[in-house]
């Protein structure tokens, strides 16, 4: 079963329909590799010649969202990416502050696992539960240091 089959059969068996526009949406975020903007996403839509309203765009990647199909990556109030959300796919950012670019990361496996104890730590110190964390370094990637 392929990714895309995968995601219609969980949109379904939570008795959404599968419009031509959120199948399109979901094949964009499958083959990108790094998070993508809502206007980059209405771009390639229009590259497939689909046309669909801004708004239900937006619509579509809030009820992903909701629906815990997606989630956003924050690089700050007004730039906001959004990848599929994949438990055994954890990574991390590394964020171009000019450019807004956006490269994923693996740290080592012992700063993972010390992550880990620190987060259970944090957790159990300030009885709160943790669901997810996000972790990115901001600077210049290459294009924009050669400027």
């Amino acid at each position: 079963m392929t990714k895309l089959e995968k995601l219609i059969k969980i949109l379904k068996s939570k008795g959404k329909r599968i419009t031509e526009n959120k199948e399109a949406i979901l094949r964009i975020l499958i083959s990108t590799k790094n998070p993508i903007g809502i206007p980059d996403i209405l771009n390639q839509l229009s590259y497939k010649n689909l046309l669909p309203n801004k708004t239900t765009v937006y619509r579509e990647i809030y009820n992903l969202e909701k629906l815990n199909i997606i989630k956003k990556v924050f690089i700050d109030q007004e730039n906001k990416l959004y990848e599929l959300n994949s438990e055994d796919d954890h990574h991390h950012h590394i964020v171009c502050t000019i450019c807004n670019k956006v490269a994923e990361f693996e740290p080592p496996i012992e700063i993972e696992e010390s992550f880990k104890k620190f987060q259970k730590t944090l957790s159990k110190k300030n009885n709160f539960k943790i669901t997810d964390h996000s972790f990115e370094f901001f600077g210049t990637c290459n294009n924009c240091n050669n400027k």
